[in-house]
């Protein structure tokens, strides 16, 4: 039997995730020993909406109150007690103006390198070429947790995948 290498087309994801200007997501991607080459890496991004989905079994009551003070005077602001119905179902939230997309991989910030921050409209993807980020020189893939973290400046879902060319090692009968 001898080794020898076969292309192949390898899809990480997708994974949809909230970010915001305080939450990155990082996404790890590995290689192990038997990727031999990567021909080609394009990472693909889609901003949506936020979605969030509540399902609450009962009502309920909540007080509100609270003080405040200026230069002037000091004074007080209540709202009774209340007790309310919850809304259950998915919801939702605008998709904002200004959206500022980063990249970094492995720690180094990749983003004006590949033309960014990045304004995409609403469930369009965006396709980067992040290639030559996950190779060694000479073409093989870092086999290592390679740590994609992809940053936002407003809150909003991305969903991310990774479409890899490579080309694995298998053993065939001779």
């Amino acid at each position: 039997m001898r080794a020898r290498t076969v292309p192949v087309r390898e899809i990480h994801g997708p994974v949809r995730q909230t970010v915001d200007v305080n939450k990155p997501f990082e996404w790890i991607v590995d290689w192990d020993e038997n990727v031999r080459f990567l021909h080609e890496a394009k990472l693909v991004l889609v901003c949506r909406r936020i979605r969030l989905e509540d399902n609450p079994a009962t009502s309920h009551t909540h007080p509100v109150s609270g003080t405040t003070s200026s230069s002037e005077s000091q004074h007080t602001h209540s709202v009774a007690n209340h007790t309310h119905p919850l809304q259950y179902g998915i919801f939702e939230g605008s998709y904002p103006t200004t959206r500022n997309i980063g990249l970094m991989i492995n720690g180094v910030d990749v983003t004006a390198a590949l033309g960014g921050p990045w304004n995409p409209a609403e469930n369009t993807p965006l396709v980067l070429d992040i290639t030559q980020y996950l190779q060694e020189p000479g073409g093989r893939p870092k086999q290592q947790r390679n740590r994609l973290r992809i940053s936002a400046g407003a809150l909003l879902d991305v969903e991310v995948q990774l479409k890899s060319l490579i080309a694995i090692a298998t053993v065939v009968p001779v």
